[in-house]
């Protein structure tokens, strides 16, 4: 697999387990999630899953995305959303982006 692929994949990795991390915790209050171990434990193992394929890109696709020159390799089903803080392309951020545009409405 060449290293755009592999970073194509990785990136569509991170951002399928951050949907469904957001699943998980969408339709939940903060006081009931706290108090249930399962679902704690499944969002840290969602997160560290997304550690590993974050872990995983090469540098030449992360300098490529920090410079704002161009953009990762997308073979991902959907484009993924710009990130305002450093104006990349990063799947790390949709969770909270698309919380806060949920309590602006």
């Amino acid at each position: 697999m060449k290293p755009g692929d592999r970073d194509a994949a990785n990136l569509h990795d991170m951002l399928e387990v951050a949907r469904e991390a957001r699943e998980l915790v969408a339709e939940i209050q903060a006081d009931a999630f706290l108090h249930d171990r399962v679902r704690r434990r499944a969002l840290e193992r969602m997160l560290e899953l997304i550690g590993e394929a974050a872990r995983r890109i090469t540098p030449a696709c992360l300098a490529s995305m920090a410079s704002g020159i161009g953009d990762p390799p997308d073979r991902a089903a959907e484009p993924i959303p710009r990130c305002r803080c450093i104006n990349t392309r990063s799947p790390c951020i949709i969770i909270s982006r698309e919380k806060n545009a949920r309590k602006r409405r």
